[in-house]
């Protein structure tokens, strides 16, 4: 235990997010634009960082029903920009009327233009997000927790799931691209196979820690973390066997430093990983308003080399 406190770093900082008030929650990147897009917890709108030098963003949208946004996900060959806005239950800056209600978001890439408008379930916190290599979507529904599947051109969502998790986050999905690993906060990474709607959860091998996860991410065979729900929080890089069916290794990226704070979502780009860190979300109090005596948090994106070999 003493061991597992002691702080490692494998990342430097790439961007500082100029905003304190930001609250960053998810991101995702642009290629062709060289542009990252981030998601504002508080502010409840998307925002674009245009100058990696200062860390200055400038809006791209705002939350339709003025609620915070959460996920936020690039589907350039398509033009889209897909995100999420959820009224989050007892949180003070959402009317207690919405609490309980989200919403799965299409913007126009270019313009920011709203296209589509889809509700979720009553009672549901859609906060994260994947895109399949058709461009369907995948939702998590952190709250109720299901698993839902939005085609590109569709405005309904279909359960992917019989209930197996209490409370879903980023999935990534699977190189078949008929599975996805759903990260459940509370049970640890399952294997959903969306076609039959059944589970397979990866061991722990009594040492590895696979609750927690906030956001996952696939790259060559490594299953990428981000455990915010973990003493201390980390980054960790989890190396699957050839059968992608068991964990064989883990190599830590971050915990424990003052950089890190509290991670929440990245994006792999090439070889590198980019993540949120000091997002800000220790700083709130349950209802969503600041502790008294916290200070405001500046957010940065964070890159650590996963596949030099790329």
């Amino acid at each position: 235990m003493n061991e597992n406190q002691k702080p490692v770093s494998r990342a430097s900082t790439a961007i500082q997010i100029a905003d304190f008030n930001l609250l960053s929650e998810d991101i995702d990147y642009d290629p062709p634009s060289h542009r990252f897009f981030i998601s504002s917890v508080r502010e409840k709108k998307l925002v674009v960082v245009n100058d990696v030098a200062t860390g200055t963003a400038t809006d791209f949208a705002k939350a339709p029903d003025n609620w915070p946004m959460l996920a936020v996900k690039v589907d350039h060959p398509h033009g889209r920009l897909w995100a999420t806005e959820v009224a989050m239950q007892g949180f003070e800056i959402v009317p207690k009327s919405d609490w309980g209600k989200s919403a799965v978001l299409c913007y126009d890439l270019k313009t920011g233009k709203l296209q589509r408008r889809i509700d979720g379930p009553p009672g549901s916190a859609l906060g994260d997000m994947t895109l399949m290599p058709n461009g369907d979507v995948i939702v998590s529904d952190g709250s109720g927790g299901g698993v839902y599947r939005l085609t590109a051109t569709g405005s309904e969502l279909e359960r992917l799931d019989n209930g197996d998790f209490i409370s879903p986050q980023t999935a990534a999905v699977h190189p078949d691209g008929k599975h996805i690993f759903v990260p459940d906060y509370l049970r640890g990474i399952g294997v959903l196979d969306t076609a039959t709607k059944q589970v397979r959860w990866l061991s722990l091998e009594q040492r590895f820690a696979l609750s927690g996860i906030d956001g996952l991410y696939f790259d060559l065979g490594k299953l990428i973390a981000v455990q915010n729900g973990t003493s201390p929080e980390r980054v960790v890089a989890f190396t699957l066997d050839a059968t992608l069916s068991k964990i064989e290794s883990e190599t830590v990226i971050e915990r424990s430093t003052e950089t890190l704070g509290d991670p929440t979502h990245g994006v792999m780009i090439g070889s590198d990983f980019f993540y949120i860190a000091n997002s800000g979300w220790d700083t709130l109090q349950d209802d969503g308003t600041p502790k008294p005596d916290a200070t405001p948090a500046r957010s940065k994106l964070m890159r650590a080399k996963i596949n030099p070999a790329r």
